[in-house]
């Protein structure tokens, strides 16, 4: 068995390495990227929410649409208490090998 000293050591490396892998997961995963930022909003909805490609607002958007995709989140939707809105739509942007999530706004 390893002496307990070096058992403190190590453990808090390991956790390190743990969230660093998941850190990096989640900005190169399409799927993580988007469920990571609607966890923010509401763990509930991440976690059980179901979603499909929007064309059909990815036609209509009037912005670059390079490396974008839009999601409709169609089960379990989350919803904004502050705005009392639900949060239907939602970008997720490629930058190089990196996907990051935001909230895209209908206007």
């Amino acid at each position: 068995t390893l002496p307990m000293k070096l058992k403190r050591n190590i453990i808090p490396k390991y956790i390190g390495i743990a969230l660093l892998i998941l850190l990096c997961l989640i900005f190169l995963i399409p799927d993580l990227s988007l469920r990571a930022y609607v966890f923010l909003i509401s763990p509930k909805s991440a976690l059980t929410m179901e979603y499909v490609e929007d064309k059909e607002a990815w036609d209509l958007a009037d912005e670059p649409k390079d490396n974008m995709t839009i999601y409709r989140i169609t089960k379990n939707i989350p919803h904004a208490e502050e705005t009392d809105l639900d949060l239907v739509l939602w970008q997720v942007r490629r930058y190089g090998p990196f996907y990051v999530t935001g909230r895209y706004w209908e206007c």
